[in-house]
């Protein structure tokens, strides 16, 4: 489910989530684009904050979940398994993929009645990214790394 939320996120960031058409200007709008909107109007703070944990965050832990469990996988475990697990924890609290996806819904609900608006592509590459990511939180179980490795110390 990793590997699946890691494909899902690049066209989700490129692809546009929605398009808005208000009186013959249209409007696209990717994730990228909000960030560098935010950032363009005089926001860094919030664009970074917005990259952070929008983008790098999610990223950094579907990297750092498979950076531990290919290898124990693949029957070979690494000493660096704690560090990994203490980073993904680190950046658990920071990961805001479901506050992204209630802020696109509100903002298609408001906006919806200011012109013609259309779902793209991305926000259902979003949709599908967050249960695929979801999905992959929920079933890590940190318990199976340390209890694996206890057993292994034992015999």
């Amino acid at each position: 489910m990793a590997v699946t939320a890691l494909a899902l996120f690049t066209p989700l960031t490129f692809l546009p989530i929605l398009d808005l058409n208000i009186m013959g200007l249209d409007s696209k709008a990717t994730l990228f684009d909000a960030i560098f909107t935010l950032y363009r109007d005089g926001h860094p703070f919030i664009a970074a904050i917005a990259l952070m944990t929008g983008v790098m965050v999610p990223v950094a832990m579907l990297v750092t979940l498979l950076a531990m469990l290919v290898p124990l996988e693949l029957g070979y475990r690494p000493k660096t398994v704690a560090r990994f697990y203490r980073l993904y924890e680190k950046m658990d609290e920071w990961g805001m993929a479901e506050v992204y996806l209630i802020s696109i819904v509100v903002a298609m609900v408001k906006l919806n009645g200011m012109g013609s608006l259309h779902i793209g592509l991305g926000f259902y590459m979003f949709i599908f990214f967050f249960i695929a990511f979801y999905i992959t939180t929920v079933w890590f179980n940190p318990d199976d790394i340390w209890l694996d490795d206890a057993l292994d110390h034992r015999s």
